[in-house]
């Protein structure tokens, strides 16, 4: 039998990983650093009018927040109108964003095939587009959110009441 103690003594931890972007772009070819930097250049600005255009949702929400003023059936209307278009818009891109995602799968494994390096600055670019993507269908959807809470916080009729039972449904929509 084998005494643990001699053997457990010399077991020595891994070392940690290295980087798997760093391993596959250890050598970029010229063509891959040129879709590197052209990539960065790119996701800079769609990041930063993602941005402004988050920054915009969130003063409509701050200016709708602190609304004082009396609220009409045609505000909450509209408040429901434009959470119902937000939810679509969301819908729209998240369809796209999909079939984005299987653009960019193919492509990658055709470039892997062929420019590895130019493989990984793909994978790498179409990962923070697609994340881009997903934190715009995420504000859309939280807009709508808030359009619906706001509507509903808003709305004088008081509580709604949810109906399990149809025919109870059916008197309450007919008193």
């Amino acid at each position: 039998m084998l005494d643990v103690v001699p053997i457990d003594k010399f077991d020595i931890p891994l070392p940690p990983a290295r980087p798997i972007a760093f391993e596959e772009r250890m050598f970029l070819s010229k063509v891959a650093d040129r879709q590197q930097k052209l990539g960065e250049y790119l996701l800079n600005d769609a990041r930063a009018k993602s941005e402004a255009w988050k920054s915009q949702i969130a003063q409509l929400m701050s200016t709708l927040d602190s609304w004082i003023g009396p609220v009409t059936a045609e505000d909450l209307a509209a408040s429901m109108e434009s959470a119902e278009k937000a939810e679509e818009i969301a819908e729209t891109i998240a369809i796209a964003t999909a079939r984005l995602e299987k653009r960019i799968r193919r492509d990658v494994k055709r470039q892997f095939e062929n420019d590895p390096s130019l493989g990984a600055v793909t994978r790498a670019f179409g990962g923070r587009l697609l994340t881009l993507e997903r934190e715009k269908i995420d504000a859309l959807l939280e807009t709508a959110l808030f359009f619906r809470a706001w509507a509903a916080d808003h709305d004088d009729r008081g509580p709604l009441q949810s109906f399990d039972d149809p025919q109870a449904l059916m008197r309450a929509l007919a008193a």
